[in-house]
């Protein structure tokens, strides 16, 4: 990777790569807390990628990617950590299989100069009707995520992991606060992050790091301003009593959380150790989780885990009955009890670590894996490459993952309890 500033709070990543018949760019506005607006954080992506001033609709939009050889957008909305990430990405057919000459590089490039500069505005802001219309879309998109009973529930578990803290606040905002965002606030808050986000941009394709750096500056020049910077991530509050809370939900089965915090973030020496032991709790087809709560003791029908290495957030999620929740909770309880103990095999150790670099090295068959490795640790402040990770887990010893398991503190325990019907409850 060929890493230089183009300008303060501005940096290029570039990847000299011939191995794909597509070429990748993608501009990844950062956009910490202070700067963000819920609502219109939401549904910026949506509007944004409906139509611009040179493609006034979505129709007229979507044919010209068709007939550029498929060239593809993509504008959405993500986290990682305290960060808020608004990237909008081209990816095209490199010009060298292009037969008619058309210049499909020439063309995505400046259709994402369109797309981030040019929007499609009237009176000076958005279009009032498309905004509402995505304003609905994106209602009932919400309305939809509870049908998702397992990322609902950990949703809600994060949330009150999180109370006080803007990590707790969900990315697709509430109803009202979609509701209450106009066609002007939409506007100010795109003007915003244009002028004042850092910009982190990654390019795959066969042009080296100057070339392409000199096609950015000249075609995306009004996003050079003077930027602000991004915080480095502030890991959750530890505190002294575990919160338990039960919702009722109408569904066939129950979730069941239990949400820990923990001081090993991606940051910290015994980070690739954390990573083998998720993959002996819970990620393998072997996994403690797998074998010894849903295989041998039929308490859940499935069982996996999450972490967030920004916040030392780490949750298990299981789909049980709500008639063995409680028997489900201390099964998952004793199995985070083997590993402060050590009572995994060596076996168990081997395969673990065997998967995950197997799985290192398959990032770099894909250009928006590789973008992803590198965008959450340059927040993080780091700058190894998969491979450096793979030696990391390579190293990982069972002592190095007891330490990982006593540092996990149970903090919450959610039950989203699947009954027919019935009102919340604490």
């Amino acid at each position: 990777m060929n890493s230089m500033i183009l300008k303060e709070g501005i940096r290029l990543n570039a990847f000299e790569e011939t191995r794909f018949k597509s070429e990748y760019l993608s501009l990844n506005l950062l956009c910490p807390s202070e700067l963000i607006k819920v609502g219109a954080s939401a549904l910026l992506p949506s509007v944004i990628s409906q139509a611009n001033a040179r493609y006034p609709d979505s129709v007229r939009l979507n044919r010209a990617l068709e007939e550029a050889y498929n060239t593809s957008f993509a504008c959405r909305m993500f986290r990682i950590g305290d960060t808020r990430i608004q990237p909008f990405a081209v990816s095209w057919l490199s010009d060298r299989y292009v037969p008619d000459g058309f210049g499909t590089e020439e063309f995505a490039l400046g259709f994402l100069r369109d797309c981030l500069l040019e929007p499609k505005l009237e009176n000076g802001v958005f279009p009032v009707g498309e905004l509402q219309n995505q304003i609905r879309n994106r209602i009932d998109d919400l309305n939809a995520e509870k049908n998702n009973k397992q990322r609902y529930a950990i949703k809600q578990c994060v949330r009150l992991m999180c109370e006080g803290d803007p990590f707790s606040i969900p990315l697709g905002g509430s109803e009202k606060e979609l509701q209450n965002t106009s066609a002007r606030d939409l506007y100010d808050y795109y003007r915003t992050i244009l002028e004042k986000a850092p910009i982190e941009i990654y390019y795959f394709g066969r042009k080296n790091g100057e070339q392409i750096g000199e096609e950015i500056v000249k075609r995306f020049s009004p996003l050079f301003t003077e930027k602000g910077c991004v915080p480095p991530d502030v890991p959750a509050q530890k505190r002294g009593d575990i919160v338990h809370k039960t919702e009722s939900a109408l569904a066939q089965q129950s979730v069941l959380c239990l949400g820990y915090k923990t001081e090993i973030t991606l940051c910290h020496p015994l980070h690739a150790a954390q990573v083998v032991m998720k993959e002996i709790l819970s990620d393998s087809p072997v996994s403690l989780l797998f074998t010894e709560v849903r295989e041998k003791e039929s308490l859940c029908y499935y069982c996996s885990s999450l972490s967030e290495t920004g916040k030392g957030l780490f949750i298990i999620s299981a789909g049980v009955d709500r008639k063995n929740a409680k028997r489900a909770k201390q099964a998952i309880l004793e199995q985070i009890e083997r590993l402060k103990r050590g009572e995994f095999s060596d076996d168990l150790l081997y395969l673990a670590k065997k998967a995950l670099i197997n799985s290192y090295k398959d990032l770099y068959d894909s250009p928006a894996y590789l973008e992803a490795w590198y965008l959450r640790r340059r927040l993080a402040g780091r700058e190894d490459a998969p491979l450096d990770m793979a030696k990391r887990v390579e190293a990982v010893t069972k002592e190095m993952i007891v330490a990982c398991a006593e540092a996990l503190m149970l903090d919450t325990v959610f039950l989203l309890d699947g009954r027919k019907g019935g009102p919340s409850h604490e």
